[in-house]
């Protein structure tokens, strides 16, 4: 992988993490085909729209100082 490329997949990461602690729907959709689907360790499996509602519902953000 060449640099540049490497770099855009490290940004395309650290994008995805920001909007998933921001609760960003207008960048999660961006950044998740319509048809995601998460599966967590125990086997439950979330839609894209259900793991975004549960992350609002979380509020993963972490405090302020």
């Amino acid at each position: 992988m060449t640099g540049d490329a490497a770099s855009q997949v490290i940004k395309a990461e650290q994008d995805r993490i920001r909007c998933l602690l921001d609760v960003d729907r207008g960048a999660y959709d961006r950044l998740h085909a319509a048809e995601y689907r998460l599966c967590n360790p125990t086997g439950t499996v979330w839609t894209k729209a259900e793991y975004l509602d549960l992350l609002a519902i979380l509020n993963l953000s972490p405090a302020a100082p």
